[in-house]
C-alpha cells in the first residue's frame, strides 16, 4: 500500500505465491461486502487497522510462513449475521485463522457482527494481550488447535438473538494466563469435548 490510509472496495486475495507484508502504519477502510483473504505469507509489525461498516472481515487459511501480527486493530466486520463470506467461501470469524501457525500480540477487535469475533481452526501458536469488546455472538471460538494465550480480555459478549460464550473451545489444548471475562451473556469459558484447558 502506497499510502498510510486505503479505501478497499473489493475483496482482495493474496495467493501462495505472495507475500503481503506491512511495514508501516496502515489504515485500510473497507467497503461493504469487502475483505481481506490471506493464503500465501504476511506479517505485520507496525500498526496496522482495519476498519469499516459490515464489511467482510480478515481471513488466513493455510499459511505458507508464521502469521506474526503486531499492533492490529479491527472493527466494523459483519452484519449481524450468522457467518461471514469472502470470496465465495463461508466463514464463521469476522477474524478468521486456518491451519496456520501465529504469533499475535496486541490485537483489538470491536463491534463485530459475525458470529465468531475470532475463529481459530487446526492451528498453533499464542495469542500475547488480546482485546475483544462488544460482539454480536462468541469472543473466541478455538477448535482442533493448541494455543498459549495471555493478557486477554474478552467484554460484551453476546449482543444477538443468542447467548455469547466469551471462550468457547473444543477439540483444543489451550493454556491461559492473566485473563479477564466479563458481561458474557452465556458462558465466560465454555470447555468442549476432548479439550484440555491449563
Amino acid at each position: 500500500f502506497k499510502n498510510s490510509v486505503n479505501s478497499i472496495v473489493d475483496q482482495l486475495y493474496i495467493p501462495k505465491e505472495y507475500y503481503l507484508k506491512i511495514d508501516k502504519n496502515t489504515e485500510l477502510i473497507f467497503s461493504n461486502e469487502a475483505c481481506l483473504l490471506v493464503e500465501g505469507k504476511f506479517s505485520s509489525n507496525n500498526s496496522l487497522k482495519l476498519k469499516g461498516k459490515n464489511w467482510n472481515g480478515l481471513h488466513f487459511i493455510d499459511l505458507q510462513n508464521v502469521l506474526e501480527i503486531n499492533n492490529l486493530e479491527i472493527s466494523g466486520v459483519g452484519k449481524n449475521e450468522y457467518g461471514i463470506t469472502c470470496l465465495g467461501r463461508s466463514l464463521l470469524g469476522g477474524l478468521t485463522v486456518k491451519d496456520s501457525y501465529i504469533d499475535i500480540k496486541n490485537l483489538t477487535i470491536s463491534d463485530s457482527k459475525t458470529e465468531d469475533t475470532l475463529h481459530i481452526f487446526r492451528s498453533f501458536g499464542s495469542l500475547d494481550n488480546l482485546l475483544i469488546n462488544n460482539s454480536f455472538s462468541d469472543g473466541i471460538d478455538i477448535d482442533f488447535s493448541e494455543i498459549t494465550i495471555s493478557n486477554l480480555k474478552i467484554r460484551n459478549i453476546g449482543s444477538g438473538e443468542d447467548l455469547g460464550d466469551c471462550l468457547d473451545i473444543s477439540n483444543s489444548n489451550i493454556m491461559i494466563y492473566n485473563s479477564e471475562f466479563s458481561f458474557c451473556t452465556d458462558k465466560s469459558l465454555s470447555i468442549g469435548e476432548n479439550s484440555i484447558v491449563y
